[in-house]
């Protein structure tokens, strides 16, 4: 078959018995060749492009493991906070942009940390007293609301009996402070997502898709999707606007002891009704507990900056978890649960086991997403249990976030702090490992950081910077398979994409260095040159 492109360069196809080549022809979006520049000529007609990146590198599109597409789009149309160092600059940043976009309905932002100063309604009060100010936070589990946000969304009494004062802070009088945590935030923000207009919802897809094709990200796994979100991106994909290969889990409303049954049901129907090449229903995602910041996440052992409290648990039910793995495994869906403590991760363990031993599934992959705080009697059943730890390299190193890592530490105690983020433990007891950097949870997403992460545990950004846990590390090539072949074995994707191989989707990667040999400090500062989707640039430096 005649290649319409055929690409040059340093090919690192992610493939055992074939790992370097200098070619990759393709057809009509498909790999028909991989190996030598001359091989290749055989492919070559009058009408096929040469495309020669030279000395760069290219790679089999990247994958990202766990994100929030929809999320990312829409804070790209609001106020960032992200690059705010105290709380004068967040004040700065909101009263510059209610300047610049007077008569807005509400005014909605993201990307403040808890720094210098408490979340406090009085604050945005003094810059917008009228309309409804709603800002999430960083990492995406708490909000700041004005007093307009906290009336408007009926922030009342009744609602502080029902969530409780560790969910909604109030004062010493007893006054609603605005600042808000995992359940009454989330639904908060799923709430204000859901007033999207299926336009506004297309603009921030689309605008999700161009910015992760500049991150060299060809496929990914969204995190939690509703209802209403699966259609839109399904419709987008269909009409091929969409082009970025996602995964998709359905979000469960949790802390509600539900039928796991009806759940299951639910995604499965979802599955068969929007599945299509571009986006496709995998599984089930929930949240077992919050983060540590917000002292949300569960943990087997309390807070070491208050005593006898241990965080917040979302299911009460032991057995939610058992019956919601063995339904989703006779329909093929996997869950995904949202896990930072170690107890939510013992709850879940605890759960897929007892699945198994009553079905004996051990072929089904179900995924745990973070693992800040992991025992190591946990860690040790990922691998017979085929648990897919979905990892963060980029949350790793000490210093990158000071004012985070100083909260960290005061409340997780020296112990726990340094042994945060697992990576090579997993690998080591036969877990399969994925790379995630919940974007937009997470300001970053960086394929180059990433690798350099892992393979360090230290900062790129301070040269010769402690790292954390350096028994952790893992080696280059566990990397780069933890963000190609890795998350495409999970999706059941792994005969179309997560390597260059004959038969495979041509989405291809370029950057301006060899991950695999040069220097790590050139590693870290890589510069993305193309991305590669369906055998066409749709990203060019």
């Amino acid at each position: 078959m005649k290649a319409d492109k055929i690409y040059l360069g340093n090919v690192i196809t992610m493939e055992e018995d074939f790992p370097v080549a200098e070619a990759v022809a393709v057809a009509e979006g498909e790999i028909v060749f991989v190996g030598s520049a001359a091989d290749a000529e055989a492919y070559k007609d009058e009408t096929t492009e040469l495309i020669d990146y030279g000395n760069n590198t290219i790679y089999p599109g990247f994958i990202e493991a766990h994100c929030h597409p929809l999320v990312a789009g829409t804070r790209m149309m609001q106020v960032d906070l992200s690059k705010g160092e105290c709380l004068q600059d967040y004040v700065d940043t909101l009263k510059k942009w209610v300047a610049d976009h007077p008569g807005r309905a509400n005014y909605q932002g993201a990307g403040w940390k808890i720094v210098d100063f408490r979340p406090h309604k009085s604050i945005l009060d003094e810059i917008c007293p009228d309309v409804p100010m709603i800002l999430n936070s960083f990492d995406g589990h708490s909000v700041w609301l004005n007093s307009a946000a906290l009336d408007k969304f009926g922030f009342d009494e009744n609602k502080v009996k029902e969530f409780g004062t560790e969910l909604i802070r109030v004062d010493e009088n007893g006054d609603i402070t605005g600042y808000v945590s995992e359940k009454p935030a989330l639904d908060l923000i799923s709430g204000m997502i859901k007033l999207l207009t299926p336009e506004l919802v297309s603009e921030s897809l689309l605008a999700w898709q161009d910015f992760a094709f500049s991150q060299g990200i060809t496929a990914c796994q969204d995190a939690g999707l509703t209802v209403g979100g699966i259609k839109v991106m399904a419709a987008m994909a269909e009409k091929k606007l969409l082009k970025i290969r996602t995964a998709v889990n359905l979000l469960v409303d949790e802390g509600k002891d539900t039928d796991m049954q009806a759940i299951v049901d639910n995604a499965y129907a979802l599955s068969q009704e929007f599945d299509n090449e571009y986006s496709k229903v995998k599984g089930i995602k929930i949240f077992v507990d919050g983060v540590v910041e917000a002292h949300t996440a569960w943990l087997i052992d309390e807070y070491s900056d208050e005593p006898g409290y241990y965080g917040i648990k979302r299911f009460s039910d032991p057995d939610n978890i058992k019956n919601l793995v063995k339904a989703a495994a006779e329909k093929n869906l996997f869950i995904h649960t949202h896990c930072i403590g170690d107890a939510a991760t013992k709850y879940v363990v605890d759960g897929i086991e007892a699945a198994r031993s009553e079905d004996g599934r051990y072929d089904q992959r179900n995924e745990i997403a973070h693992l800040q705080i992991v025992r190591p009697e946990d860690i040790k059943r990922t691998g017979a249990l085929n648990i897919t730890a979905v990892v963060a390299p980029l949350w790793v190193p000490k210093t990158l976030a000071p004012n985070v890592d100083k909260i960290e530490l005061e409340s997780l105690g020296p112990d726990r702090w340094e042994n945060e983020y697992p990576i090579k433990a997993f690998m080591d007891e036969g877990a399969m490992i994925a790379f995630h950097s919940d974007y937009p949870v997470s300001p970053a997403m960086s394929v180059p950081r990433s690798v350099y992460m892992a393979v360090t545990r230290s900062n790129p950004d301070i040269p010769g910077s402690e790292p954390r846990k350096a028994s952790e590390r893992i080696s280059r090539m566990d990397a780069l398979k933890a963000m190609t072949v890795n998350p495409a074995i999970q999706f059941g994707e792994f005969d179309n994409m997560g390597s260059l191989k004959v038969g495979k989707i041509a989405n291809l990667v370029v950057y301006d260095c060899d991950f695999t040999k040069d220097e790590l400090d050139t590693v870290a500062k890589a510069k993305l040159q193309a991305t590669i989707v369906d055998g066409n640039v749709v990203y060019s430096a």
